[in-house]
This record gives C-alpha cells, structure tokens and sequence, in this order.
C-alpha cells in the first residue's frame, strides 16, 4: 500500500498557510519544517513532501494545551526576564 504525499503548497493550504499565495505558503512550510525540525520525507536535497501522519503530528506538537493553573503569573508590573529569575 503506497501513502500519498503531499506537497509544501497543499501542507500551506491545510494548515491556512498560504494567505500570500500558494508559492509565499509553500516557502513557509518549508523553513518552518527546517526550523522546527518537522517530520517529513526528504526525496532529494531540497525536495521533500509530507505524509497524512506527518501533518497530523505537526498539528498535534502545535497545539496549545497550557492549563489555566499551569500558566506562570507574575506580579503586577513585572517582565518576563525578572519572573524568569524568580523562578
């Protein structure tokens, strides 16, 4: 059974993307795969594609699911920097 892959420009388009355009879309899909180090399928140097599974594992690892009680506040006024030292 052979699973389809999909291109940086319909990766774009699921993940809306591609606001600028197809070719903006695929661009960034590219470099946040790099950056990000997202799963995909390299067929050469510089072409690779995604799989069904790799999006929804992409989708999955950029969620947010913070809890009300786990996020960190700090006291009125205060930057991050100095809650960060805190801690």
């Amino acid at each position: 059974m052979t699973e389809t892959l999909l291109s940086p420009e319909e990766v774009a388009a699921r993940l809306k993307l591609d606001d600028n355009g197809p070719e903006i879309g695929a661009q960034r899909v590219l470099r946040m795969a790099r950056r990000k180090g997202w799963p995909c399928v390299r067929l050469s140097g510089k072409l690779i594609r995604f799989s069904e599974d790799d999006v929804e594992e992409i989708i999955r690892r950029h969620r947010s699911t913070v809890k009300a009680e786990e996020q960190v506040v700090g006291l009125p006024g205060q930057t991050a920097a100095s809650r960060a030292r805190a801690s």
